[in-house]
């Protein structure tokens, strides 16, 4: 297109216009007025104005000497000055005017950047530093603390189950004198010989959900759908063994401190540590907590330790663990051992290696009364 002589106002300078939609470019000529960059035709009518502090370059200047503006990042109108040295009558906004799109695009990938390394920052905190902290705060939280904390929220879960059932708490509760002499027998046994380990106190709740988990103070939780599915008291052993390993590792109060984070630690400063503010949905978050990875090795080699000890067959832990495994889908309930404690034939394989076949741990009478306590 042919060259305008230029403008008579010496504030003005020509340029070229694309207004984004046809690719044909119109003569124009541009004067700074006010805060604005007016953007005149030919005839001297204003087609555009452009805030001079939303102004920024297309791209770096090019070797044809060019140099082309843009209303800010999103717009798609250009403006393509005939002499580069026409940029500096934008006077003190000249210098915004070089911030190229390209510019901003390497802004984008920065800030892209610095969002990754913040977003992995707080996985690193979140997945790393806070179970680590969590757990060396379990260590030296006193054990009488932590007792009234399992006790709550033992009171949360039955609640939580009663009301599921439309019951109340107290019939969630199996009382059965001879069956829970039974268990209390069992887990006596294989916590015999576990050197400063807690006395597990296990409470068998009327559901028949197929799961078992361990609380804060020494507590258990055992479903009678899981002694249910289990179809000898050496695989129940199994299953308790397990839960014992957690506690051992007092990983359920690792979980509630890192679950229920700064509301549990503030209330334990406070002296509110077992109040209602601390343990506040605890219950309904440890049972269905999935501990991590490292967490489930270690009760599973603390619970095979256990029941070598107890001189019971270990490979009864195998046997619950691979048959959860197969029927895992036509199992029913909200809650259920898999989804707390996801059992792989690698860790039943390591079960079945590790034991030898013994005595088995329960009588035939005991069994009995353990099955048929929640009667």
């Amino acid at each position: 297109m042919p060259s305008m002589s230029g403008p008579s106002d010496p504030a003005a300078f020509a340029a070229t216009y694309h207004d984004g939609r046809t690719a044909v470019g119109r003569r124009v000529t541009a004067r700074v007025q006010g805060d604005d960059l007016v953007i005149s035709d030919e005839a001297g009518h204003v087609i555009d104005r452009w805030p001079l502090a939303e102004i920024r370059s297309v791209e770096a200047w090019q070797s044809d000497g060019m140099v082309r503006l843009r209303l800010g990042f999103d717009r798609d109108e250009r403006l393509t000055l005939d002499h580069p040295s026409d940029l500096a009558r934008l006077g003190p906004w000249a210098r915004l005017a070089g911030r190229t799109v390209s510019g901003w695009k390497t802004q984008r990938w920065r800030l892209a950047a610095w969002a990754i390394g913040a977003f992995a920052s707080i996985a690193f905190v979140v997945l790393v530093a806070v179970p680590w902290l969590a757990r060396q705060i379990a260590y030296v939280i006193p054990s009488a603390v932590e007792e009234q904390i399992g006790e709550r929220v033992t009171d949360q879960i039955v609640t939580i189950l009663a009301a599921r059932e439309g019951v109340e708490p107290s019939h969630m509760v199996c009382a059965a004198v001879h069956g829970q002499q039974a268990i209390d027998n069992l887990v006596s046994r294989l916590n015999r010989r576990a050197a400063g380990a807690v006395a597990p106190e296990v409470l068998v709740i009327r559901s028949k959900d197929v799961n078992a988990f361990a609380l804060p103070g020494g507590k258990i939780i055992l479903l009678h759908g899981l002694i249910d599915f289990a179809t000898d008291g050496d695989e129940l052993a199994g299953v308790l063994a397990h839960e014992i390993g957690h506690l051992m590792e007092r990983h359920p109060l690792s979980v509630a401190i890192e679950r229920g984070g700064v509301t549990l630690l503030i209330g334990f400063l406070v002296g509110d540590a077992f109040g209602g503010m601390a343990v506040a949905g605890l219950g309904e978050v440890l049972a269905g907590s999935a501990y991590s990875r490292s967490a489930e090795a270690e009760a599973d080699a603390i619970g095979i330790r256990l029941m070598n000890q107890a001189t019971i067959d270990v490979r009864a832990m195998a046997r619950v663990f691979e048959r959860l495994a197969r029927e895992d889908k036509d199992l029913t309930g909200v809650l259920r051992f898999l989804s707390t404690h996801p059992p792989s034939l690698s860790r039943a394989a390591q079960a079945r290696s590790t034991g030898a076949s013994t005595r088995p741990a329960l009588d035939a009478d005991a069994w009995r009364a353990i099955k048929t306590m929640c009667d």
